[in-house]
């Protein structure tokens, strides 16, 4: 926590611990004491929580570790508490339950929460997302990239980060074929907006250092560097980070902001400024919605990019943009701020399968 907030210098942050770990029947705890340390830690989530300074949110991983490829989760709470609807139990162990048991959770206590899917076209089994589990309810956003890699598209569709296993070998774990992919969820029709978080796993929030060469026993200490970063702690990529258009530094501002989509992801630790809007309307705004007169009305977009510090050197390489699922538009940039405005005047014809 201190990590995320005094050396990242992270405005709010999440520890997705896996509801594998916390469990009584794993291998890592014994008895009952693992309800002791997950009451320690959501009372240490709490204690450390200071809006409009630092936030932190209630979370932790879904991890159905089966062959039942039905893929991970993070939950988010909204409040100061969250529920044990873990994998682990029988009653959970399908996203459709965990859903079930996260609606009951929500009408007893009334506090909201959301399940994001990460890793989506993850090849390792059990770790695949069955998109066929989509559910609005709980699902606003999809992970993007995380330190694995990128789950925007296969390779053969121009992945620049594809997917690796967390091993020394750096061995590919991408599906590489659709119906797995950030790209085939959108083309299903589903609604969601795009994030990006770091997944490490190795204490180290928003500035991860698992993909450098010596990162093993540098504080905070994980238990995965015990093993010589032979479980975890060994990525290709640094960590992604997601961000938010928040009214204010609080959990409520942040998990409403995360809800209505008011937020985009971006890879490493440059933190690029995005400013994108159709006709006026911001990602998060109307439901992320451009309401039209006619199919034949033009759409305005307008949007500024803004790149980190640094040296000179780290500048917007260049810009794309995709429109169902097309490349759309594409124009080297090679500066450090850009601002442009297009038309899109082709007639509006909406999604379509084939």
């Amino acid at each position: 926590i201190t990590y995320a907030r005094d050396i990242a210098m992270c405005d709010f942050a999440a520890i997705t611990t896996h509801d594998l770990y916390v469990h009584p029947t794993t291998v890592f705890l014994d008895g009952a004491l693992w309800k002791t340390i997950w009451d320690n830690q959501v009372a240490v989530i709490n204690q450390y929580n200071s809006p409009n300074e630092f936030v932190l949110l209630q979370s932790w991983e879904y991890s159905v570790d089966s062959p039942q490829n039905v893929g991970d989760l993070c939950i988010y709470s909204r409040g100061s508490e969250i529920p044990i609807t873990w994998s682990v139990f029988e009653e959970y162990q399908t996203p459709d339950l965990l859903f079930n048991g996260l609606r009951d959770w929500e009408l007893e206590t009334g506090i909201e929460v959301m399940a994001i899917p990460h890793h989506t076209a993850h090849a390792t089994p059990g770790l695949t997302f069955d998109w066929s589990y989509y559910d609005p309810d709980f699902m606003p956003l999809v992970e993007i990239y995380s330190v694995h890699g990128s789950c925007e598209m296969p390779t053969t569709m121009g992945n620049r980060y594809p997917l690796l296993t967390g091993a020394t070998d750096f061995t590919s774990a991408a599906m590489n074929k659709s119906g797995y992919y950030v790209q085939d969820g959108l083309a299903m029709g589903y609604k969601f907006g795009i994030m990006a978080s770091g997944d490490s796993h190795d204490g180290h929030i928003g500035h991860s250092i698992s993909h450098t060469s010596n990162h093993n026993f540098q504080g905070p200490l994980s238990w995965t560097n015990l093993f010589g970063g032979a479980i975890r702690a060994n990525h290709h990529y640094a960590n992604g980070m997601v961000a938010v258009r928040a009214p204010s530094l609080t959990r409520e501002g942040v998990f409403d902001s995360l809800w209505s989509r008011s937020c985009y992801g971006a890879r490493g630790v440059g933190r690029p400024y995005l400013d994108f809007s159709i006709n006026g309307v911001q990602a998060g705004e109307d439901d992320s919605t451009v309401y039209l007169s006619s199919e034949n009305d033009t759409r305005t977009i307008s949007f500024t990019v803004a790149c980190g510090g640094g040296t000179s050197e780290n500048t917007i390489e260049r810009i794309q943009i995709y429109k169902n699922n097309i490349l759309w538009f594409d124009q080297e940039i090679n500066d450090r701020v850009t601002t442009l405005i297009l038309n899109d005047t082709a007639t509006v014809a909406g999604l379509y399968y084939d």
